[in-house]
């Protein structure tokens, strides 16, 4: 055997050429990803902004505090909020329209919303089934 050959330092080469290809295996994994981030990004966000809505008349707002002895008077339309007081925890309602909200000692419920329809609404305290006004709504 003319030439034995020295094996000790093979060990070390393939561990090192497996490093190398796990550093450049790393490099094509983050570089594919931070473009596929990128791409999902430029999707996410509009290339331009939307045009602004025309410019429109606000609707009147309607204000009132209740109980009171008369009418609080709207149009469809309107906005209308309503301050309601009670002496008692209570839930004040216009059934009709399906809106209530949470009425307490010191606290009042305001209720604001559109008046879609015309007519004319009660609006009571649930609990003790008293009226506390009337709504009315003209076309």
């Amino acid at each position: 055997m003319d030439a034995v050959r020295d094996n000790r330092n093979v060990p070390w080469r393939r561990f090192l050429i497996f490093a190398a290809l796990l550093i450049v295996l790393s490099t094509v994994v983050s570089a594919v990803g931070t473009e596929q981030r990128r791409r999902s990004a430029d999707r996410r966000a509009p290339t331009t902004l939307p045009a602004a809505p025309p410019a429109t008349s606000v609707a009147p707002v309607v204000a009132a505090r209740m109980p009171r002895k008369g009418p609080v008077r709207a149009r469809v339309g309107d906005v209308v909020r309503l301050t309601v007081r009670s002496r008692v925890s209570d839930t004040v309602m216009l059934p009709a329209l399906a809106i209530e909200g949470p009425v307490d000692r010191g606290v009042p419920a305001r209720l604001v919303f559109v008046a879609q329809q015309a007519g004319r609404f009660a609006v009571v305290l649930r609990d003790a089934g008293k009226p506390v006004g009337i709504l009315v709504v003209r076309a």
